[in-house]
């Protein structure tokens, strides 16, 4: 076991040094407590909630959107009713705990309580995606389904079943999980709770985080084939629209996050436009609509600019007013750069068109010039499209030096910078995995059992290593 242990150790130092060695991840600025990970450069924006772009609800860390009990057209409970949402989820990234993306109810999912709920698990946690989770409930009995982990674009379908007491849980057109609870009263799952998009779900965990599209609220159960056929037509154009093959029979609300009101649905910029209803939700805690209303053009970087940032955003504005009248929203972008202006050399980068997203952010070299330009077009069936941006040039940062060297001064644990030897990273590593509450054997270091199972701590240290990025 020893001689085990050992060697699994010392493959873990090997990696990380050649990881080191090889620029992979960000090693010198994780946090005591955090998992590192190899996450894309372009998820960075998204994944923290804070985005430029093109029709949708942008949460950031506290924002949500609601309408009061005494305001709400609520459904009727004794007939079938669903819910449709298409969030944005990035992997090895966390959100609100138990949070909404809509729901007319107060508790979690895993508590009693009445209402209707669409949202997430244990999304606090750092994971490859999270587990979207649905539940109807009146005042003692619950029903509750749930995904696998996801993320991307995820289009998750909430249907109810009134005849047979069934939820059946859909994402990307599949569906993945259903239950039934025949004790539950349909009468008792009104409430008089708020409606929500995007709250608080348990504890001081924050809202949901997560960028949200579009979300329908309908009183009946919308079929499997409507399902796919949605998710379809999502695909293939970005539309946040209803296809002409599907009916609009018993659209209750419909928010496509390209239009503000006041809380009657006249002009205003304080709520959420219900589209077909009158559940108008009003913007809370910082949250607001992503349009780009005006005429494409480049905002960042500047043109000229040097030293640039190696990780930095191209970032446009407008586009709306560039293509002409009956635009079909939401806007996508395109992003091309290189190291040359006429966009044709080995170096040529392309993001290619990223529906809502209106930055990019490509993999630069240091002290290098770039060119970049970008696109924009429509979600019609057959798209509008602009032409080019004017080509813009910006000269990168020089490179920097990192160093790492062998370190045993607790102290100073993840306080290094790793810009000079004398204040070099540690290379103190920290894992803190947690384990199902059913294991038990032997953990790698120390373990303890806490309230969701054993953690695993773990640490080992770099040898005198530089790198320059």
């Amino acid at each position: 076991m020893k001689i085990k242990f050992i060697a699994i150790v010392s493959l873990l130092v090997v990696f990380s040094a050649i990881a080191v060695l090889l620029g992979w991840g960000n090693w010198g600025k994780s946090p005591k407590g955090q998992v590192f990970s190899l996450q894309p450069q372009e998820a960075r924006a998204e994944n923290s909630g804070f985005a430029k772009g093109d029709s949708f609800l942008m949460l950031g860390k506290t924002g949500y959107a609601s309408r009061a009990n005494t305001q709400v057209d609520d459904l009727d409970y004794s007939k079938s009713f669903s819910v449709e949402a298409l969030i944005k989820i990035e992997q090895n990234t966390s959100y609100g705990y138990h949070a909404f993306i809509f729901g007319k109810s107060y508790t979690p999912h895993w508590m009693p309580g009445p209402g209707i709920f669409l949202g997430f698990s244990n999304a606090h946690y750092q994971k490859y995606g999270q587990s979207i989770v649905g539940k109807v409930n009146d005042k003692t009995n619950k029903t509750t389904v749930s995904s696998p982990l996801v993320q991307g674009d995820v289009y998750s379908v909430m249907a109810w079943d009134v005849q047979s007491k069934t939820l059946i849980l859909y994402i990307n057109g599949q569906e993945v999980s259903r239950a039934t609870n025949t004790a539950i009263i349909s009468s008792d799952i009104k409430n008089t709770y708020s409606m929500g998009l995007g709250q608080r779900g348990y504890g001081n965990y924050g809202t949901l985080g997560a960028n949200i599209f579009f979300v329908r609220l309908w009183n009946r159960e919308i079929s499997a084939t409507e399902v796919l056929a949605l998710w379809n037509n999502y695909q293939d154009t970005g539309q946040h629209t209803l296809p002409g093959s599907i009916p609009a029979t018993d659209l209750k609300s419909q928010w496509l996050m390209d239009q503000t009101s006041n809380v009657s649905g006249t002009a205003g910029t304080t709520y959420i436009k219900d589209s077909v209803g009158t559940n108008h939700m009003e913007f809370l805690g910082g949250a607001a609509l992503q349009r780009q209303i005006g005429m494409l053009q480049a905002v960042a970087p500047l043109n000229g600019a040097t030293g640039v940032d190696k990780t930095v955003y191209l970032t446009v504005e407008g586009g709306e007013e560039t293509l002409g009248a009956n635009v079909v929203l939401p806007l996508h972008f395109s992003f091309e750069i290189d190291e040359t202006p006429n966009f044709n050399s080995p170096s040529l980068q392309q993001s290619g068109w990223r529906a809502h997203y209106s930055q990019w952010s490509p993999t630069l070299k240091p002290s290098t010039t770039y060119y970049w330009r970008a696109k924009t077009k429509d979600s019609a069936n057959v798209p509008q499209e602009s032409s080019w941006t004017s080509a813009r040039r910006f000269q990168t940062e020089g490179p920097s030096v990192w160093y790492v060297r062998p370190r045993n001064d607790s102290a100073k644990y993840g306080t290094e910078d790793g810009t000079s030897y004398e204040n070099a990273f540690n290379g103190l590593t920290y894992w803190k995995p947690a384990l199902p509450r059913s294991f038990s054997g032997n953990c790698l270091g120390s373990g303890r059992r806490g309230s969701w199972g054993y953690f695993v701590y773990l640490r080992y240290a770099f040898f005198g290593l530089s790198k320059s990025i």
